[in-house]
């Protein structure tokens, strides 16, 4: 498992998020939501790797990054 690669899902998936609300300035579920973009991109890399780790550790590191380091 390639930890740099779950980083990068979990900021693109972040960064995804802030892009959506700069631009649109509300939230457009499922596509804004940072913790659901790191969910299908890690679910998409899983299905594209084989590896199965990938679908629920992005998901799961942008929930503690999203709710203890940026609130």
């Amino acid at each position: 498992m390639n930890l740099y690669l779950i980083f990068w899902i979990s900021g693109l998936s972040l960064a995804i998020e802030q892009g959506f609300l700069e631009t649109f300035g509300k939230p457009l579920k499922p596509f804004s939501c940072g913790v659901c973009m790191s969910l299908w991109i890690g679910l998409t890399t899983s299905l594209l790797t084989g590896n199965y780790l990938y679908a629920f550790v992005p998901f799961l590191l942008t929930k503690v990054i999203s709710k203890f380091l940026w609130s």
